[in-house]
């Protein structure tokens, strides 16, 4: 495994990465999108919130570090508007989800692109993004359930040098671990 990949395959990195690095970025898309428009902050303002509701009813509400610091200011914030849910979910909603999040990053970096300045930063992050969500570790999300049935998933595999990642889920394979 190279210095990056094991640096990017961290819970504490992930944790830093999304849960206190999304926040701002979202601020900064909306702030972008009202500068260009009243409309276009309006919509971009809506299609944000939609989209966290999804996050938060969807996999926050289902993550094992759910109402803690784990996964940053969304695990914190989760708790305030739902309730704990079951860990099962329909592959159908799994994939609806990824499908959101993937168009959720298209519509930030479509915002960010109205202002160039700001470009690269959002363009890096979301490259990190998709190595540390669909990466080795794939703390993100429930999509260790669809590896468990179907082939052809989605993700980027990393070369290595260890043994395949299994398909338990986060909480099952850390354990007590802290990182």
């Amino acid at each position: 495994m190279t210095a990056i990949t094991r640096v990017v395959s961290s819970r504490k990195f992930f944790t830093y990465w999304f849960g206190l690095g999304v926040p701002p970025f979202l601020i900064g898309a909306v702030a972008i999108a009202f500068v260009h428009g009243l409309w276009l902050g309006l919509a971009t303002t809506a299609v944000i919130l939609a989209w966290l509701v999804e996050t938060f009813r969807t996999t926050c509400s289902r993550c094992p570090f759910f109402g803690t610091g784990r996964c940053g200011l969304p695990g914190l914030i989760a708790p305030l508007l739902f309730t704990r849910r079951s860990g099962s979910v329909s592959s159908r909603r799994i994939r609806l989800h990824l499908a959101a999040d993937l168009g959720m990053m298209a519509i930030v970096n479509a915002i960010y692109g109205l202002e160039p300045i700001f470009l690269p930063a959002v363009l890096l992050w979301s490259l990190v993004a998709l190595m540390t969500v669909y990466g080795p570790k794939r703390f993100h999300g429930l999509l260790f359930q669809l590896k468990t049935e179907a082939k052809g998933l989605p993700i980027i595999e990393f070369p290595s040098r260890s043994a395949p990642t299994s398909s338990v889920p986060p909480r099952a394979s850390q354990g007590s671990r802290r990182s």
